[in-house]
């Protein structure tokens, strides 16, 4: 597959990625701030369940097409940057995963405490994998910065 159909596939997926990941935020903050028991309470982590599931899955085919395509640059900090992402995602979906099935209770905490932890050096993780990629590129004359989010890119 030509990198060309890679970046529009990958173009095609992350907008349903953005999307989930904004669900998942202000789910996400919204537990932090407001811990009662309540039916919203409830619902606001069912649905931050299921938007960690659509998250998953569509960033799972974003990482793919993701890797695919830029298989072989030979950035090393932002290669590396994205690989200790995509593990701390790993542990951020598992530990996610682990609390929808056994629930939040007070013996369990160290499962919340790891989500949270492990989403935070995620969300770090990211930001400096796209600075770091942001940089390379731009020393290296890069006009066309963040491909898989330009508009103009992949259209025929």
């Amino acid at each position: 597959m030509s990198k060309e159909k890679l970046l529009q596939l990958e173009k095609n997926t992350v907008v349903l990625f953005w999307l989930s990941l904004l669900v998942l935020a202000l789910t996400g903050l919204a537990g932090l701030v407001y811990q009662g028991h309540s039916d919203w309470a409830l619902w606001s982590d069912l649905f931050h369940a299921l938007a960690g599931l659509v998250f998953f899955s569509s960033l799972t085919l974003y990482l793919v097409l993701h890797f695919k395509r830029t298989f072989g640059v030979r950035r090393p900090l932002v290669f590396t940057l994205g690989v200790f992402a995509a593990l701390l995602l790993v542990l951020a979906i598992y530990s996610g995963a682990t609390m929808v099935v056994l629930g939040r209770q007070e013996q369990d905490q160290h499962w919340y405490l790891l989500h949270l932890v492990s989403t935070a050096l995620l969300l770090l993780f990211l930001l400096l994998h796209l600075l770091a990629y942001y940089l390379a590129a731009r020393q290296q004359g890069d006009v066309r910065l963040f491909k898989s989010q330009d508009s103009k890119v992949g259209r025929q």
